[in-house]
């Protein structure tokens, strides 16, 4: 077991993972969703695609084209912050059967993304990071061409009688009311019209993956290690089919500050060596957490990198399959 690193938590009150910690929380897993931190915003990418099911089609490609507005906040691209955002709203519109016209606030939906209990206070900066989320979403339009991979993922009918089939709306569809009270609580509520659009294209080709709401939950929490959380559990289905050597990284520290946007981490400086040594443990306690709510049965490090340094981490997934399972229908 590796030291649990030092990090002051953004909600208080309550224990993370509180409530029903058995319940299950789904999360999009299709190549799209794992791919949308990198697609830029006015030019159509080819995301390679792998359609599930039995008889495992081979990979195809499928279009996506990121529309964003130029004075949007932060940097112009979905991140995996964003992408935990859609999930948890999904999520939540779920388990409270609307398909639309779901009434939701900022704070309720940072509860979900880390697993934390309905009475826990969340504070106002971290109410306000997921705003600015949902409103980027708000105003991020995708279109996704997906005739080919529905066509694989559900064996419709789809290929003949249309020759293409894209779909392109908002990220989310919504309206967001604000109001403030005589003693000066700011309120914000958003209306959600329909399931936001990747976590509904990822249920659309079944590519969901299934976890105890603990495994969202952590001692500590940034949106760097919340980041981190997320990019672990979507690798886990991949893991699971592993076909590569035993000493082998199912994931390497690279592709970790890759998709969590850690540059810092990967400089050749004292500046970036000390990050790295920390972003490494923040790693480590993730996958510790993961140990003991039963995700995973082990891990280990694994590959060579330079200077005699690990490239990764080596996963032994729980051998259970009602932890980790695609979405039936």
């Amino acid at each position: 077991m590796h030291e649990e690193p030092t990090r002051a938590p953004l909600a208080e009150g309550g224990t993370p993972g509180g409530g029903d910690e058995t319940a299950l929380v789904r999360l999009s897993v299709s190549k799209i969703a794992q791919k949308a931190q990198l697609l830029e915003p006015g030019r159509t990418a080819a995301v390679l695609v792998i359609p599930a099911g039995r008889d495992r089609p081979a990979p195809m490609a499928a279009n996506v084209t990121l529309e964003m507005p130029e004075a949007i906040q932060g940097a112009r691209r979905l991140t995996l912050f964003d992408r935990m955002t859609e999930d948890a709203i999904g999520n939540m519109m779920e388990e409270r059967g609307a398909a639309g016209d779901f009434a939701t606030t900022p704070e309720a939906v940072f509860r979900q993304m880390h697993g934390l209990p309905q009475n826990a206070t969340v504070s106002k900066a971290s109410a306000d990071m997921v705003n600015a989320s949902m409103e980027r979403l708000a105003s991020t339009w995708i279109t996704i061409d997906c005739k080919e991979h529905l066509q694989a993922a559900r064996g419709t009918r789809i290929a003949g009688r249309f020759s293409h089939l894209a779909v392109k709306c908002n990220v989310i569809t919504a309206r967001l009311a604000e109001a403030r009270t005589r003693r000066g609580r700011e309120i914000r509520v958003w209306k959600i019209a329909e399931l936001p659009r990747i976590y509904a294209y990822s249920k659309a080709v079944r590519q969901m993956a299934a976890f105890p709401r603990a495994a969202l939950a952590g001692k500590r929490q940034s949106p760097q290690i919340a980041a981190m959380r997320y990019f672990v559990l979507q690798q886990m289905p991949r893991i699971r089919h592993k076909r590569n050597g035993p000493d082998t990284p199912d994931i390497t520290y690279a592709a970790v500050f890759e998709a969590t946007g850690d540059e810092l981490a990967t400089r050749s400086t004292a500046c970036g060596r000390v990050k790295r040594s920390q972003r490494k443990r923040d790693l480590w306690a993730i996958l510790d957490s993961l140990e003991e709510c039963g995700v995973i049965k082990a891990w280990r490090e694994a590959g060579k990198a330079a200077r005699g340094q690990f490239a990764g981490v080596r996963i032994t997934p729980a051998p259970t399959r009602d932890i980790i399972e695609p979405e039936e229908e």
